[in-house]
């Protein structure tokens, strides 16, 4: 027996084709097996799998310890003498020798010798893990993860599980699209970004064509369409930036393109103010609309009758303008006639002898800026100095905004030109010496105009003064210094240098590694096939970084090579990616990059910095949300579970995404600031902002920006005493005992509870609100089932000692008319009152939560789901939590130091699929 188990454990682990020892095969064939068959097989077979074992399957004595998981269920079972549960039973002397005969097989084993990296698939990046490598990769947040799915969870419990990760042919294409996009989305951002300012006479009309009224156009609740169709240079996130007010009450409206609803803007302030809206727009013309939302619309134009207007009606009902010498036109024809004039009238700075295409581009975008700031002149001119104060003064405001987007127009020409400003605006003024004197006559004359008194316009309009549309933007910070584009063509370099530079560097950081010359090289031959000259440079590298971005250097976290059988250790390069997706769930950075490159990263001590390092990095984040969302399976709040909004009116979207927030807060402040991970359990502290705080009735939290605060009630600290955690374990119109110990036994714990027989009774949803009677009453009828009874005995206490939080975590006294009775016995006979004691009682089973804690992180940290060969560093893992007051670095250092992170193995075999249980 030892000696067969020593030759299993040295070789067998690591050669899974070595045959057995025949005497043990003998031993389990003659003495065991025939055992298993006449009192287990009866209920554990293919067709009856009693707690989801089938022991008949279980042929040769190899298979014991690759099931470990279910052999210690079994002998669990067999020493409690619940196994089996009725005639014929095993004799003492038969119990016994099954006992003693399991017991060796999986218990009796020196584990720090057992060492098996595990097989880990060759995965995709996940979708989250692809959105922020392409973030850090380009340097600007296109989100081009947008369309791709939700990654669903594997066989390890969370959605970075790498054997889940496959890529199908329908989600390459979709990969394609994203790169292009974003490689597109990158050089316009960069280079030629769309910047639009509409004035709203120019953007609206009504479909009727009604005449402006007393306070302007007033629109019903049909769509109000631009002028014109607006040209986006690339698909990207464009901003909508509108300057808008209420006239009484909040209100809002609703932006659309191409008839497609993109989102809403809410107006609650009559004052005026700037509301933004971001949307995805695709590249190519579209026609841009709005729709009323509330009440009607009203579009500010020039008033028929205003206050200061010194002009006479003519009978014809034209008015002669004091300011000008032709009579003025019917108010509904101004913005043709302002469209005409500005396109007359505006400055234009002429073509320039041998301009190159980027000057040209240049010049006829300040062309473009002139126009802009002449159309608001032009209305000036209609009004006159002594028209409506109001629009006076909004047309002054347009002026202004606009000639700061003229300015900077003219840097950039000047900067292309190679010439100063002042030598720009010299020639400017030789082109267009009329006309800016006409201009400047017609600002003078209004100069000293002043705005009236806002007047307060009827109740259900909203006013929009103007829409600005710029993009495509990043919807996070932009890299101050250019990630992709590092190099350009010049006089000692040429383009094809130039190229190569930014390939390299671009590949490699891509790939995770260096890019090697038979790679460069054909990324270098793509981009020479498009390469015309100078001005098409840039262009000429998309295909060629499009290209990186589909490859699978890129798109697959590439451990290893063909050449490379059975089992070996990750290189410098493969360990800091490893590192950077379990950490960062990202792409390495540069230290990472530079320790691997010299060779140094796997070295223990660099290996333990770089872990404490990453983990104050605010990066960190993005891998304690994941983990803890997954971990206490949260992440569906709002989505898939939740309260029932009748009922729970007060669990809005405000308090829901505080409560989801709370736990996530809470374990990065543990991970961060190394404090004991069983304050997981019982804390006196945790975070809130106002809307959370308020909701479980806490007072002293003023802002919305959630703070760590000091908690004085013993029932709300931890895990359990947060809403999310409730209410993820609630049915939607009630408290689930069931549910909620359910989950703290599996969850926090790690037990593996078996599913609830096919006749077992169900408490209607509205129980507890049965006049009379607490939703325990009701249940302990239920429970007096015998089919129900022996899994409640662990289930129930749990629950009900969490029964004074409801159904969406509000602490509470009473259930209707009825005190809440919050008391537990467990089986084992410890009694509790409520959550605060209950809580104390779990602090008790430190070895469970330590050893399941390790048990789920070692896991994420994989990216599989653990076999029994991890039990070796699953007990180091665990013992480092226990004596190291449950200290989250140093625990997660062991995890990056431990070998199965450090290792890999290309091959799998049926012995290596059986998962581990918790022992």
């Amino acid at each position: 027996m030892r000696f067969w188990l020593f030759l299993f454990v040295t070789f067998s682990i690591s050669m899974p084709g070595l045959a057995e020892d025949s005497d043990q095969h003998v031993a389990f064939v003659e003495k065991v097996q025939p055992l298993l068959k006449k009192y287990c097989n009866r209920c554990h077979n293919d067709k009856k799998t009693a707690g989801k074992v089938d022991i008949a399957k279980f042929t040769e004595a190899t298979q014991i310890l690759a099931n470990r998981k279910d052999w210690l269920k079994i002998l669990e079972k067999l020493e409690d003498e619940e196994m089996p549960p009725e005639e014929p039973l095993p004799t003492f002397d038969e119990r016994r020798f099954l006992i003693e005969w399991i017991d060796d097989e999986i218990n009796d084993i020196d584990w720090s010798k057992v060492k098996n990296a595990g097989h880990v698939a060759t995965a995709r990046l996940s979708r989250q893990e692809y959105a922020n490598t392409m973030r850090d990769l380009l340097g600007v947040d296109l989100n081009p993860a947008r369309e791709l799915g939700d990654d669903a969870q594997g066989a390890s419990g969370f959605n970075n599980d790498r054997d889940n990760l496959f890529l199908e042919p329908a989600i390459l294409e979709k990969y394609i699209k994203a790169a292009q996009q974003s490689i597109d989305q990158l050089i316009t951002l960069r280079d030629s970004p769309l910047k639009l300012h509409l004035e709203t006479e120019e953007m609206f009309m009504t479909e009727r064509n009604s005449l402006p009224k007393e306070f302007g156009y007033v629109l019903d609740r049909g769509q109000m369409t631009l002028w014109d169709s607006i040209k986006f240079p690339s698909s990207g996130y464009y901003r909508f930036r509108v300057k808008a007010w209420s006239t009484a009450g909040p209100t809002g409206a609703r932006l659309r393109i191409n008839d497609e609803v993109q989102g809403d803007i809410q107006v609650p302030s009559t004052e005026p103010e700037m509301y933004d809206l971001i949307t995805f727009v695709e590249k190519g013309t579209h026609q841009v609309a709005w729709n009323i939302q509330q009440g009607d619309f009203i579009v500010s134009v020039p008033n028929q009758e205003t206050e200061d207007r010194s002009s006479q009606s003519e009978p014809e009902g034209k008015v002669k303008h004091k300011y000008s010498s032709e009579p003025v036109p019917p108010m509904n024809q101004w913005s043709n006639i302002v469209t005409k004039r500005a396109m007359e009238n505006h400055p234009r700075m002429d073509r320039i002898d041998g301009e190159n295409q980027q000057v040209t581009r240049l010049r006829e975008a300040l062309n473009t800026h002139f126009y802009n700031v002449q159309r608001p002149i032009e209305w000036l001119r209609l009004h006159g100095p002594k028209g409506n104060r109001s629009e006076l003064q909004r047309f002054k405001g347009y002026v202004s905004e606009r000639t700061v987007m003229l300015e900077d127009s003219k840097q950039s020409l000047a900067g292309a030109l190679d010439i100063s400003l002042e030598d720009l605006n010299y020639q400017i003024k030789e082109q267009n010496e009329a006309v800016l004197a006409d201009n400047k006559i017609i600002l003078d004359s209004v100069a000293h105009v002043k705005a009236p008194e806002p007047q307060k316009q009827r109740a259900g309009n909203v006013a929009m003064d103007f829409v600005q549309i710029e993009g495509p933007i990043s919807l996070g910070p932009v890299s101050e210094t250019p990630l992709v584009f590092i190099a350009a063509p010049g006089e000692n370099k040429s383009a094809t240098m130039a190229a190569t530079e930014i390939l390299s560097v671009f590949a490699s950081r891509a790939f995770r590694r260096p890019v090697v010359e038979q790679e460069l090289a054909a990324y270098v031959a793509l981009f020479e096939r498009g390469y015309t000259d100078v001005e098409t440079f840039k262009n000429a590298l998309r295909i060629p970084l499009t290209a990186i971005l589909v490859s699978p250097n890129f798109l697959f976290k590439v451990e290893g090579n063909s050449e490379q059988q059975g089992e070996f250790k990750l290189n410098d390069y493969q360990l800091a990616t490893r590192l950077s997706y379990f950490l960062w769930m990202t792409m390495p950075d540069n230290e990472l990059f530079g320790l691997a490159s010299q060779g140094e990263l796997s070295t223990p001590g660099v290996l333990r910095a770089q872990v404490r390092r990453m983990l104050q990095d605010s990066r960190s984040a993005m891998f304690t949300e994941n983990f803890i969302k997954q971990w206490l399976e949260i992440s569906a709040i709002g989505k898939t579970i939740g309260p029932d909004p009748k009922k729970f009116p007060e669990f809005d979207a405000v308090v829901q995404e505080a409560a989801i927030t709370e736990p996530v807060l809470y374990f990065d402040h543990l991970v961060r600031e190394n404090k004991s991970l069983l304050k997981l359990l019982h804390s006196n502290e945790t975070f809130l902002n106002k809307a959370l705080a308020e909701f479980y009735g806490l007072k002293g939290v003023e802002h919305q920006q959630f703070q760590l605060v000091t908690l004085n009630d013993p029932n709300r600290g931890g895990l359990l005493g947060m809403s999310s955690v409730l209410t993820a374990t609630s049915l939607p119109l009630r408290t689930s005992p069931v549910i909620r110990g359910k989950w703290v036994l599996e969850t926090l714990l790690g037990d593996e509870l078996p599913p609830p027989p096919p006749d077992a009774g169900t408490l209607p949803d509205n129980a507890g609100d049965v006049k009379g009677k607490t939703l325990r009453e009701q249940f302990e009828q239920h429970r007096n089932d015998v089919a129900c009874r022996s899994c409640h005995q662990r289930i129930d206490p749990i629950g009900f000692g969490l029964e004074n939080f409801d159904a969406i975590g509000r602490f509470r006294l009473t259930q209707g008319d009825r005190p809440i009775d919050n008391s537990g016995e467990l089986p084992d006979g410890r009694k509790f009152s409520g959550a605060s004691e209950l809580k104390q009682i779990l602090l008790g089973e430190k070895d469970r939560f330590a050893r399941n804690l390790s048990e789920r992180m070692l896991s994420f940290a994989l990216g599989r789901q653990l076999k029994y060969f991890d039990e070796g560093p699953l007990r180091h893992l665990t013992g480092t939590l226990l004596e190291n007051d449950f200290s989250p670095q140093l625990w997660i250092e062991e995890i990056v130091l431990s070998y199965p992170f450090r290792n890999q193995n290309n091959q799998t075999t049926a012995e290596q699929e059986a998962p581990v249980g918790n022992q």
